[in-house]
């Protein structure tokens, strides 16, 4: 075989093998010429896809109060793709997770987008703040307080802030405090049922052991308390048979409107006294210890069951300690 013969089939071997690493492009020709022994290839690459490399978010709802939800829609998110553009993304088609609307103070939330089987995300911060109170019951804390002393809006309110169900002793002192801007001084609201007393505008102190609904009005700034009931400690005087005999105690509770019977908490001797404890709805205005027979519950109770009983009592009183004789 001659040597031009040789050479054609080479040049047509190599662009054979030239043409079969042609992967990916969109069009792919070759020539040869025989006489000058050349191969001309010419190859058309098509652009390459367009796919998501990452989102900004930006949040721009402001901080949240204390137990309210996250406003997704205050946060605006943008995906960024592989030619440089980019492309606004609603935020219903992302995922949104990380917050906590029980957790005071700066907070990280993630946002999540998918597309064409491509997740990406990326992080907003938020801001939880809240009025809480702080104490002697917790010891002044103003960094990390229980939730059973944050405040909640109120849903009759929408200025207002409110506190309920809080148990505190006799004397404790406190003062409302914001998680962002500190300490809150606020106006005693005009008229409100309050127990509180001391400490000017901006400490309180309660005089009776109760559990107490707190209210504070953001816009007006006035705050004010009210009980729900008042625990007290009552000291039978030179008697500490009260207990004996399989005795029941109740505690017999009366105001204008009417009467209740309400089981003691607690009782038990001391030295030559008795004391019993008992919690009072707020609304009754007088008391008396009354020891029943034997056998007494609360479907049953009644006069035509009492054994003994205290002198009256006029509740509340100026304090939660109390100090009576036996009656009869």
């Amino acid at each position: 075989m001659n040597k031009r013969i040789w050479q054609k089939l080479i040049l047509t071997t190599v662009a054979v093998l030239l043409l079969a690493s042609c992967t990916g492009v969109a069009f792919c020709l070759y020539s040869i010429d025989a006489d000058s022994l050349n191969i001309d290839i010419t190859a058309t690459v098509p652009d390459a896809p367009v796919v998501l490399e990452s989102i900004t978010a930006t949040y721009s709802g402001g901080d949240i109060m204390y137990g309210q939800a996250l406003n997704n829609s205050s946060i605006s998110v943008t995906a960024h793709y592989s030619d440089e553009s980019t492309s606004p993304v609603a935020i219903a088609d992302c995922s949104v997770s990380g917050f906590s609307a029980t957790k005071l103070g700066a907070q990280t939330v993630t946002v999540q987008y998918t597309e064409e089987d491509i997740t990406v995300d990326t992080t907003v911060s938020v801001t939880v703040v809240g009025y809480f109170l702080t104490g002697s019951m917790n010891s002044w804390n103003t960094t990390t307080p229980a939730s059973t002393y944050i405040f909640t809006k109120n849903p009759s309110n929408a200025n207002e802030v409110m506190l309920t169900g809080v148990s505190l002793t006799a004397g404790a002192e406190f003062r409302i405090y914001h998680s962002k801007t500190a300490w809150v001084s606020p106006s005693r609201k005009s008229g409100s049922v309050s127990t509180s007393s001391g400490g000017g505008s901006s400490n309180f102190k309660v005089s009776h052991t109760g559990v107490y609904d707190f209210y504070y009005n953001t816009s007006t700034n006035e705050f004010y308390i009210g009980a729900t009931s008042y625990t007290y400690t009552v000291t039978i005087n030179s008697i500490n048979w009260y207990g004996n005999d399989g005795a029941v105690l109740f505690a017999y509770v009366w105001n204008t409107s009417g009467n209740a019977w309400i089981p003691v908490s607690s009782h038990k001797v001391s030295g030559s006294n008795y004391v019993v404890t008992v919690t009072v709805p707020v609304q009754w205005t007088g008391m008396s210890i009354v020891r029943c027979s034997a056998g007494t519950t609360t479907s049953n109770v009644g006069w035509g069951r009492k054994w003994n009983q205290t002198n009256d009592i006029t509740i509340p009183g100026s304090s939660s300690t109390i100090s009576v004789a036996h009656k009869g």
